[in-house]
């Protein structure tokens, strides 16, 4: 419909959480505190810090020599950056005369919107089957309870069932309203270049007025029924508890990391080399390294 680059879209997509820490949100929010006074830590600035730095694939440069496209599109996902930013990044700006102040292509803002209708769609999978909230209370929403309503008339008893064929059109209609939308916005802004996306200062690809007044509030629901949930607020808590042991005890004794990530020449290296270390783990990995240090018998 729009003629949109898919593999940009994709290597966007597939690429721009790389950056996320152990246990998503909890553990970003820990390592940035540690890191409050040596720059702190962001989870969209260190997945570029891994495709231009981090990475050593070739002999002439660090990184994986990916297009400006691509880069770009994953530093602006969420659109224009009106901050400071590290000094790698602004490396990367400079050498491809990069405005940051400018919107993201319309694959990047693809990749982005479409990033929030899989989570909070896969979260209301996930807040079902663990059994956070019903479909009941979910139907308080007026466009799930119009869902239902269709739903309901076909006169299956098969919850299960019911659940999936909620959260698939559920995505259906956020797709299509995004669609139209998007379609919309093409003509009202008389969008002929990429360069027009770019310098227009509202997203082209999004939701309608109503859309995203849905999303707004279905995001309350979810924090208040889901993240906010005491089974989940503990589970933060041993989340942000193993990123900070493990963050201190590397720090205090850096000799314990892998040689490779083992840098000793000044203080700050030695901060930045803990937390890129850390960032980069599983979650399963940093459990089974917190185990093997603090859980000594």
């Amino acid at each position: 419909i729009f003629r949109v680059n898919d593999d940009l879209v994709e290597s966007i997509s597939l690429s721009h959480d790389l950056g996320h820490t152990p246990f998503g949100h909890a553990g970003e929010e820990e390592l940035n505190k540690k890191m409050k006074i040596h720059g702190g830590f962001d989870h969209n600035y260190q997945a570029l810090k891994i495709l231009i730095l981090l990475e050593k694939k070739y002999l002439d440069f660090d990184g994986l020599n990916l297009s400006y496209e691509t880069l770009d599109g994953i530093l602006k996902h969420n659109g224009p950056i009106l901050k400071k930013v590290p000094s790698y990044i602004r490396n990367f700006v400079n050498y491809f005369e990069c405005n940051l102040k400018n919107n993201g292509t319309f694959e990047s803002q693809l990749a982005a919107i479409c990033d929030d209708i899989a989570y909070n769609n896969n979260d209301i999978d996930d807040g079902l089957h663990a059994g956070f909230f019903s479909i009941e209370e979910l139907a308080q929403l007026e466009m799930v309870e119009l869902i239902l309503k269709k739903i309901y008339k076909k006169k299956s008893k098969d919850s299960v069932r019911i659940k999936y064929e909620l959260v698939r059109m559920l995505i259906k209609f956020m797709i299509d309203d995004l669609i139209e939308n998007t379609k919309i916005n093409l003509q009202k802004y008389k969008i002929k270049t990429s360069q027009d996306i770019e310098h227009q200062k509202k997203k082209i690809v999004c939701f309608s007025e109503k859309m995203s007044k849905f999303e707004s509030k279905l995001k309350y629901f979810l924090k208040t029924k889901m993240y906010n949930h005491p089974q989940i607020k503990q589970m933060t808590f041993k989340s942000k508890k193993i990123i900070s042991d493990l963050f201190e005890l590397f720090t205090s004794e850096p000799e314990l990391l892998p040689k490779a990530w083992y840098e000793n020449s000044n203080k700050e290296l030695k901060y930045i080399s803990v937390c890129d270390y850390i960032s980069g783990m599983t979650d399963k990995f940093a459990i089974n390294t917190h185990s093997k240090f603090f859980n000594l018998n």
